[in-house]
């Protein structure tokens, strides 16, 4: 078991929106967005030993950077449009 400190604002909001994404509580949505977010970085870390220049290069951006998800996705999209 693992203990999360949140915002109270964050709690409210997860508690708002979880049924709106077919969780039963905010607790289920948590779970899910870890699990989405664990998923989607296991896969970029994949691509990325897998020699694909973009993923890569956006891994090492991020750890350089220290970015967010949100903005190493943006990132990512930016380089695939340039590359098109």
């Amino acid at each position: 078991m693992v203990t999360l400190e949140l915002w109270d604002d964050v709690i409210a909001d997860l508690e708002r929106i979880a049924p709106q994404f077919g969780a039963s509580n905010f607790v289920s949505l948590i779970r899910s967005y870890i699990g989405i977010g664990l998923r989607q970085n296991l896969i970029d870390l994949h691509n990325a030993a897998s020699g694909d220049p973009r993923y890569a290069a956006l891994a090492a951006q991020l750890r350089r950077n220290k970015q967010t998800v949100e903005e190493m996705r943006a990132t990512a999209q930016t380089q695939h449009k340039n590359e098109q």
